[in-house]
């Protein structure tokens, strides 16, 4: 820090990253790549780099599909109506739609 080839806000910011791999380690490898990704994004084109990183992260999980249904489902799709219910649950008679990953449940064998 006092030869002036990083600042403080850095120093802080990957200390906390790394006690931070220790909290869910079996995460460690998809947190150590995305955290040196995110680490060299910022470091060549500084809080542009960095967003342009995230950006991508979200739209390449945007793009992600779990059985058939959008990873980030309630904001994923364009129906307005399924965004009731992302940052403050609406009440229930304003939302009289099932999920559709629910909708299509197996029952026996009836299907």
């Amino acid at each position: 820090v006092s030869a002036g080839l990083i600042g403080p806000a850095m120093v802080i910011v990957i200390s906390l990253t790394a006690v931070a791999t220790f909290i869910v380690p079996p995460l460690i490898d998809v947190g150590t790549i995305l955290r040196f990704v995110l680490l060299f994004g910022a470091g060549m084109l500084g809080l542009f780099g960095l967003t342009i990183i995230l950006l991508e992260v979200l739209i390449h999980l945007a793009s992600l599909k779990s059985f058939g249904v959008p990873y980030l489902s309630p904001l994923a799709s364009p129906d307005t109506a399924k965004l009731k219910d992302v940052n403050i649950r609406a009440p229930l008679w304003s939302m009289p739609h099932t999920d559709t990953f629910r909708q299509n449940r197996r029952r026996g064998n009836k299907q």
